[in-house]
């Protein structure tokens, strides 16, 4: 059996840059990634959703160019080319990841489902059935610890816990829905990267009759995007 001075699970946003400055530190590390090279970020949520964002605001100013004195002509998006362009980007930051961490000297990546077992043992996964036990040992708020995932495996329902050497407690949540967009979880989610584009999509056309009412153009149209958006997902009265 392989022995390493250090193992990192995962490779979201704290497990490469870990992994690099310990094995830049001359240590043996071993790196293990269950599925897709950089987890959440790259590739459902924070680079797919920026990609969308910048494709939003091109199309949002070319739809304006007139008012510059550019005549570009009638604007239209294609959602298929706006999606494969999402996709080569994140596309770009996976493999690049991936490469970077084969390549690194010291390091050994692995493929695959791991977990800690012995020495500084991880816990197996559990989730809580809502019952209230009295203490705070299972880190849930005091709630009852339960063996296996939430059966509905929703989103920061199922956990798993360890302790570090100097006793400090730690708990995983496991994210099976990425809120792409989110600004608070009580008002405004989205699923996924179609959602949040056809948000974009209803706000311009809902900005468009605001500004002709208007009789100008509005220089806050970020801010009246956003505040249309929080609203239509909170099913409150919409900015008008």
């Amino acid at each position: 059996m392989t022995a390493y001075d250090a193992i990192v699970i995962g490779t979201g946003q704290a497990g490469p840059y870990v992994t690099s400055r310990l094995a830049g530190a001359g240590m043996k590390v071993a790196v293990i990634e269950r599925n897709a090279f950089g987890g959440t970020c790259v590739n459902t949520g924070c680079i797919p959703t920026k990609t969308m964002v910048a494709s939003a605001y091109a199309a949002r100013v070319a739809a304006r160019a007139a008012e510059y004195g550019v005549d570009v002509g009638s604007v239209r998006v294609d959602m298929k080319r706006v999606m494969a362009r999402k996709d080569a980007v994140s596309k770009e930051s996976r493999t690049g990841l991936e490469d970077w961490l084969r390549n690194m000297e010291h390091c050994t990546v692995y493929q695959g489902h791991a977990r800690f077992e012995s020495a500084h043992e991880v816990s197996e996964v559990f989730h809580s059935d809502g019952v209230y036990a009295g203490t705070d040992e299972p880190y849930l708020f005091g709630r009852r610890r339960t063996g296996g995932p939430d059966p509905e495996r929703g989103s920061y329902r199922s956990f798993a816990s360890f302790r570090d050497p100097d006793g400090n407690g730690w708990l995983f949540q496991e994210v099976t829905t990425r809120l792409a967009g989110r600004i608070d979880s009580g008002a405004t989610t989205f699923a996924s990267a179609n959602d949040l584009a056809a948000a974009f999509r209803r706000a311009e056309a809902a900005h468009g009759k605001y500004e002709a009412r208007l009789g100008q153009r509005d220089a806050n149209w970020p801010e009246w995007y956003a505040a249309y958006m929080v609203a239509e997902q909170a099913g409150k009265e919409l900015p008008s």
